[in-house]
Parts: C-alpha cells; structure tokens; sequence
C-alpha cells in the first residue's frame, strides 16, 4: 500500500503517514529503501507487514491488528479467485446443461439459419408480373397492362410521369410511393387471369 493508501485506509492525512513511515524507517532498513527510492510518481508500495508497521506506529497495537485481520480476510489467493470464475460459470451453465440433458433443447438450435431478407415490392411486383408474361406469353404486354390499370383505377399516368422525370416507370413508382398500390393491382389483374 502507499502512504495516501493506508492514510485512507485509516482516516488520517497523508502527512501523518508519512511522519509515521518516517518514524518506522529508523528502525527498519527496507522501508527506509523504500521510502528514499519514492517520488511523486512512483510512490513507495509497503508490503501487509511494512503497513501494520506503520499503522502500528502512528495508532498501536490495537488498530494495527484489526488493520492486519481485516487485510487477511479480503485477500484472495489466485486459487480461491479461480475456484469463484468456475463457480460462477458451472452456476450460470447448469440450467442450459439439464435442458440439453433433458432433451428440451431442440437440436436444430445448435445449426440455426438466419432468418432470409425480406423481399421488397420491387422484386415481389417484378416477380409477379414475370409469372404473369410467361403465361400469356407476353412480358412487354403485360407491363402495359398493369399501367393501363393503374391509370384507370388511380388516375395517375405513370408512362408519362416517368417520362417527364426522364426516369424509368418502376423507379418514378418507387420514387412516389407508388409500388404498394402497384403491386396490390397487379395481384389482382393476375388473379383474374388466373
């Protein structure tokens, strides 16, 4: 610990501390090393046994060994710290193990495939309409339909709006809002034909 340490450990200020330590050096030569060999950005680091020194010193035997007591208590030694990570993990683990154990896992959990991409209007109005050339054997046909409704059923002129834009049909439609609209008409125009 250092001096600005065990000042906070035991409620007093720094400068106490340091007299404390100052005190203890002349008695022990590894604290005197240490405390020559500190500055400001490398202060000196006492050992468990070097800090109930100095707390002995400044406060007595009294608080020094509750001091030690209460160090020993809260030290860990890295085979207890292990022993706690495994714990832990066994824990958190087991009920994912007896429902493995159980069979109340689905096998197919382990090999799950993402979910596919949603498919646009677009595509799904292309789509439909694609299915719906090669049935009556007319792609061209089948696109001048379907806007030939639309300007019926939603007084809208696609063909020219495009044109006016100097965009494609489909893009203006998409651009506008209008592929829902589109895509409900060409379902329907479909399944009359159908």
């Amino acid at each position: 610990m250092t001096t600005k340490e065990i000042a906070k450990a035991v409620g007093k200020d720094e400068r106490s501390v340091r007299r404390w330590v100052a005190s203890v050096a002349d008695k022990m030569s590894v604290i005197a090393d240490k405390m020559t060999a500190s500055n400001s950005t490398h202060p000196a680091d006492y050992t468990l046994d070097e800090t109930v020194a100095i707390i002995e010193k400044g406060l007595g035997k009294n608080a020094s060994a509750l001091f030690r007591e209460n160090a020993e208590k809260s030290q860990i030694t890295p085979r207890e710290e292990m022993a706690l990570i495994v714990r832990e993990t066994v824990t958190s683990m087991l009920p994912a193990l007896i429902a493995a154990i159980r069979g109340a896992l689905p096998e197919s959990t382990a090999l799950a495939l993402p979910a596919p991409e949603e498919i646009s209007y677009r595509d799904e109005l292309r789509k439909v309409m694609n299915r719906y050339g090669r049935k009556i054997g007319d792609f061209g046909g089948a696109w001048s339909q379907l806007y030939t409704e639309f300007y019926y059923r939603y007084h809208t002129n696609l063909r020219e709006r495009a044109k006016n834009r100097q965009m494609e049909i489909l893009d203006y439609a998409e651009a506008e809002g209008f592929l829902p609209d589109l895509l409900s008409l060409a379902l329907k125009i479909t399944e009359v034909a159908a």
